[in-house]
């Protein structure tokens, strides 16, 4: 089993290190590929509480020579998962928006890296993040402006009304919305936001959408498809298995989204859909 791990960590290093395209911020993507498969939380082992004192921080800059800097905690493990899925393995590839969005919105922000990613691709467009984890805040907030992405940050969850709603903070990426009721855990009350309103609000010309939002995708969705209009680009994870993303995808052919699966893993689906000009 030992040797097993050592040679899982090596395949991590070699598989993160071909990725790096910033020579001199290489030693900021080896500590990362260390920290994936050892992430430095300070509690585990010597090595773990060592790497937390030396370096609390990692700042890695990527993709367009280096005109990207993500700045995350190496000891937060959702927090590599996330750089991994957008940054190395490209799963929502903003190469793929086939115009220029002049309103990109990132619902369930988590720690800016959709948003500050887009923010420097599209630099001419307005940016509007939503995301209700006050720890998650901290960081985007920081990364869009490591970034000089001037960006409208909302405190709160989407949802299908503007109001109150309980949300159950979990790991950085895993907090969702509950009724409290039947939750049992710590629950915090935040902002409802709707997006219907917010996208009425800015009429966008040409919009890039994300929304990752645990599991509320499929309230939220039917709400706002209809004030839709092309050219728009949707990243969407659903969360639901194949029912839930079947329903998803039935509802947004039905506006003229054409969808593509990227990904499956567990019960979440990881698609594109585009609504091209007519």
């Amino acid at each position: 089993m030992f040797i097993k791990d050592i040679i899982r960590r090596i395949k991590i290093i070699g598989h993160v290190l071909t990725r790096c395209d910033v020579p001199n911020n290489f030693a900021q993507w080896f500590l990362y590929a260390i920290a994936r498969g050892h992430p430095f939380d300070g509690w585990k082992t010597r090595l773990s509480r060592y790497m937390r004192e030396w370096f609390p921080t990692l700042s890695l800059k990527g993709l367009w020579g280096g005109k990207w800097v993500l700045t995350f905690d190496p000891g937060d493990i959702t927090h590599m998962v996330i750089f991994e899925e957008l940054v190395i393995n490209r799963t929502w590839n903003l190469d793929l928006v086939p115009f220029e969005p002049d309103l990109i919105i990132d619902v369930g922000a988590h720690i800016g890296i959709f948003a500050s990613l887009a923010g420097v691709r599209f630099r001419q467009a307005r940016v509007i993040c939503i995301e209700p984890d006050q720890a998650n805040l901290i960081w985007l907030r920081h990364n869009l402006k490591m970034n000089l992405v001037t960006a409208r940050v909302i405190e709160g969850a989407a949802g299908d009304s503007d109001g109150r709603i309980f949300f159950e903070p979990g790991l950085s990426y895993g907090g969702r919305v509950v009724e409290k009721e039947i939750s049992d855990r710590p629950t915090l009350e935040v902002a409802n936001i709707s997006l219907r309103r917010i996208i009425l609000e800015e009429n966008p010309k040409c919009l890039l959408l994300k929304i990752d939002i645990e599991g509320a995708e499929e309230l939220v969705l039917p709400t706002i498809l209809e004030v839709l209009s092309p050219p728009c680009f949707l990243f969407l994870e659903t969360h639901g298995g194949n029912d839930s993303y079947q329903r998803i995808a039935n509802i947004c052919k039905a506006v003229g989204f054409q969808l593509t699966l990227t990904r499956s893993h567990g019960n979440m689906r990881e698609c594109y859909a585009i609504m091209p000009q007519k």
